[in-house]
């Protein structure tokens, strides 16, 4: 059954997605700006014809759009690789995670680790795996049930729907509390968590929070930071601060997981070559990653291959169509299982 967050996506434009993820990552400031910039035509040229075969079918929309994200952060990994803990790689995974169903962890870079070289001032990454969470909970919450009565699961379930919605606002003010709440996702997960409002109605969630204890309904602490579930009427002053990176673009000086390395989705597994510094009019001076993962060696040409199921290594230049062949099946799958 697919969650609400995923029923709200099927509604979205492919092409509004397409607009967020190609405007996030400015080739400028990456480290090899020429193959940054090819790489995501590329990505926007595949994506969009894709979407025009879809014919408006929302399903297929959605299968071509976890693709492109995929093929976005590919991008990232192949030579924009010092912006990898920016907060626009964060937003980039963070629209990942709402646009696509079927997106799993772990992905590249992601979360960003604690005083990350040119990290994001808010750890997108760490809320964005909070509302994951609150999710998974809330799935688990409106299907384990000791009683058959009408009234008290309808109860129940309005209750498993503000713990949810409670879950991520929390998350966000607990982790960041100096952000602005808009900047973290706030608006966008009110919205989705409780379906516009037609599904939760989180104006009457305060009276419900002092009837069920979340913890009780199976609701883990929603921060590092706290354990408390915040109710409409007690939310912490929002923050003030819009988001930014903490240092500058030459802080990573080195491929976070190496020259070479390996990540999947799906089906599908992508091995990601890294191109070297290669930004003329932005020196690399910072002190490089350290306790990076992944193979050594020296970059060579830049780029990621695609290997299926079956073990057969498909270059990024040929046609994406097994990517998004392989997101279509499974979103499939979900919806009519």
């Amino acid at each position: 059954m697919l969650s609400k967050t995923t029923l709200v996506s099927l509604t979205a434009l492919g092409a509004a997605s397409l607009a967020l993820a190609q405007t996030n990552i400015t080739a400028s400031v990456c480290a090899d700006p020429s193959a940054f910039t090819t790489c995501s035509t590329k990505v926007l040229t595949e994506s969009t014809g894709c979407m025009d075969i879809c014919a408006g079918n929302k399903i297929c929309v959605l299968g071509c759009g976890c693709a492109m994200y995929q093929g976005y952060m590919n991008c990232v990994a192949e030579s924009c690789w010092n912006q990898a803990y920016s907060c626009e790689y964060d937003e980039l995974v963070a629209e990942y995670f709402i646009e696509c169903p079927v997106a799993t962890q772990p992905v590249p870079f992601w979360p960003a680790p604690d005083n990350a070289p040119s990290g994001c001032s808010c750890n997108l990454g760490k809320i964005v795996q909070s509302v994951i969470k609150a999710q998974k909970e809330y799935n688990s919450c409106i299907t384990n049930s000791s009683t058959t009565s009408p009234i008290e699961l309808a109860n129940k379930d309005t209750a498993c729907g503000c713990c949810e919605v409670s879950a991520g606002l929390s998350a966000m003010y607990e982790t960041c509390p100096d952000t602005i709440p808009s900047d973290m996702g706030a608006d966008l997960w009110f919205k989705t968590a409780t379906l516009y409002g037609t599904v939760i109605d989180w104006g009457t969630c305060g009276s419900v929070l002092d009837s069920y204890k979340c913890q009780n309904l199976g609701f883990a602490p929603p921060s590092s930071k706290s354990n408390t579930f915040y109710k409409p009427n007690n939310l912490p002053p929002n923050g003030t601060q819009t988001l930014y990176n903490t240092g500058a673009v030459t802080a990573l000086t080195a491929p976070p997981s190496g020259s070479v390395f390996s990540w999947s989705q799906s089906t599908v597994t992508y091995t990601v070559t890294a191109s070297p510094w290669k930004n003329n009019d932005v020196k690399a001076t910072g002190t490089g990653a350290s306790g990076a993962s992944g193979s050594s060696g020296t970059a060579g040409a830049a780029g990621a291959t695609k290997t299926s199921s079956t073990g057969a290594a498909v270059s990024l230049k040929q046609s994406n169509a097994a990517v998004w062949l392989s997101a279509l099946s499974v979103l499939i799958k979900m919806t009519f299982a």
